[in-house]
């Protein structure tokens, strides 16, 4: 705003130079950072994940992020997934930024992709996450929920099914006991260090 104002310099007004929209040619290479600031500012910002996703990429991939596309190794880019501890994390940090190369490569135009330049993050196989640590699906309570139908034991079978109504996580369906169950308030009562809360008999 204050270049494109006039200024009066000793007396006289002073114009400043028109600013003039530098030739492609002209163009720094494309950093890893601008084609994530396309994507995320253009598709992932409205959405509830977008910022999620921003923290996740900012606070793990700053090294990758000042490179340019066209210089971004595959041991490089491997190493630094490899030194997030967090397996989720790392999943969610590599898709997040495959998907943002995947996205300015289709609008080239506007992202100043470089032209026929391959995905960098494209043959980079994900992490597998360890199954004990997601979350439980609709998928998970309804495989349960048909456990306890298919029981003719009644314990068994009402214990399932408070499995089915109260469990959260996967690793609390894991390491839940009968006689936890309570068939009273049919509810799972668990062990505050378990289930990392201020006081005994949680509901799940």
């Amino acid at each position: 705003g204050q270049a494109a104002r006039a200024r009066t310099v000793e007396g006289a007004t002073f114009q400043p130079e028109k600013l003039v929209k530098p030739a492609e040619s002209e163009r720094g290479p494309l950093l890893l950072a601008e084609a994530w600031s396309f994507y995320f500012d253009r598709h992932l910002k409205p959405k509830a994940s977008g910022e999620d996703a921003q923290k996740k990429v900012l606070a793990n991939a700053s090294r990758l992020l000042m490179r340019s596309v066209l210089d971004l190794d595959r041991e490089e880019i491997v190493g630094v997934l490899n030194g997030i501890d967090a397996v989720g994390v790392r999943r969610h940090v590599l898709q997040a930024l495959k998907a943002a190369c995947n996205y300015a490569a289709a609008h080239p135009k506007a992202s100043h992709w470089p032209k026929h330049l391959a995905n960098p993050f494209r043959g980079i196989k994900l992490p597998k996450l360890d199954p004990r640590n997601r979350k439980l699906t609709g998928t998970d309570l309804v495989n349960f929920g048909k456990a306890a139908t298919a029981y003719d034991d009644d314990v068994a079978g009402t214990f399932l099914l408070g499995l089915t109504v109260s469990g959260a996580r996967l690793n609390e369906l894991r390491e839940a006991r009968a006689h936890e169950w309570d068939s009273k308030r049919r509810r799972l009562r668990l062990d505050a260090a378990r289930m990392k809360a201020d006081r005994d008999g949680v509901l799940v």
